[in-house]
């Protein structure tokens, strides 16, 4: 299944880490429009592309092994029932909202940055 639809469909998570998902989102068609429109037609060597591409998917990665954090600290939870959850949930639900930030940060620094450049 796809990782936004996995965030956004997990009942323990709140509108914060939904709402930096949107904002990855955004940041991450920012970065692909970017990566297909200026960045392409720019003196970009193809090797840099590829960096690019690397990175961008790098992203992802990130957040994606948060969220498997996030899943393995769920299911391994016995907590009493009502009570919340526990602290390495709570650890890893800070773990996703700074990987999205970062995420977030590291796309748009790339893209800006070469606007910058360029």
């Amino acid at each position: 299944m796809n990782l936004v639809i996995q965030l956004l469909s997990c009942e323990l998570l709140g509108y914060d880490v939904h709402l930096a998902v949107g904002r990855y989102v955004a940041e991450q068609a920012l970065f692909a429009a970017w990566f297909h429109g200026d960045a392409k037609a720019s003196s970009v060597e193809a090797l840099e592309m590829l960096h690019l591409l690397a990175f961008a998917q790098s992203q992802t990665a990130r957040v994606f092994d948060a969220w498997s954090r996030f899943r393995a600290a769920k299911d391994a939870d016995q907590g009493p029932p009502g009570l919340g959850p526990g602290a390495e949930i709570r650890s890893a639900y800070r773990g996703i909202l700074a990987a999205l930030h970062s995420a977030i940060e590291s796309l748009n620094g790339v893209r800006t940055e070469s606007r910058a450049v360029g």
